[in-house]
């Protein structure tokens, strides 16, 4: 899960991308400076979306703040008010979490629950994020869509905040 934003109104009653539906919210934002970068952030959700649909991964854009991805569900869970630079990046996270689960599979669930809340689990947890932000940026590459320093910033912002998560679970190790 990673942060999000609210730079756009919320998109009521949508919750699957339409191309020309986020490029009318663009244009009729307010943020006049960032309009050439959502509207070739729109061409990347539009990309993203087909790729995730070609792999039977569904992209459902919420009232909620940043984005999860649901493995039960196969579904990607994106903030529907985030600016769509935003919905990219977290649907390249999200994507990556995918990755990470279809490599790591033989990780039981029984196990993962079992661990909850222990150093051990925070430590793997933080690792998994990295790795998913990772995945992502893999993924970005080979579908051409270029990362910049905004990915970047808001890569390490997300990891922060994860940081600080793990931090808190305790200085001990309380498992084995």
């Amino acid at each position: 899960m990673i942060l999000g934003s609210t730079w756009y109104p919320i998109l009521t009653g949508m919750s699957r991308f339409d191309r020309e539906k986020w490029i009318e919210r663009v244009e009729n934002s307010c943020y006049v400076s960032r309009r050439t970068r959502d509207l070739r952030a729109v061409d990347h959700l539009t990309v993203l979306v087909a790729w995730c649909q070609a792999r039977n991964i569904e992209i459902d854009f919420r009232r909620m703040t940043g984005g999860e991805w649901d493995p039960e569900s196969r579904f990607i869970l994106c903030s529907s008010s985030a600016r769509p630079e935003k919905q990219v990046y977290t649907i390249l996270h999200e994507i990556g979490h995918w990755m990470y689960e279809t490599r790591h599979a033989a990780r039981s669930q029984a196990t993962t629950e079992a661990r909850k809340g222990s150093v051990r689990y925070a430590v793997d947890h933080l690792g998994e994020e990295y790795e998913a932000w990772n995945n992502g940026a893999r993924v970005a590459a080979q579908l051409s869509i270029p990362l910049d320093e905004s990915w970047e910033c808001y890569r390490i912002e997300c990891l922060a905040t994860y940081i600080d998560w793990a931090s808190s679970r305790g200085k001990g190790y309380d498992d084995d």
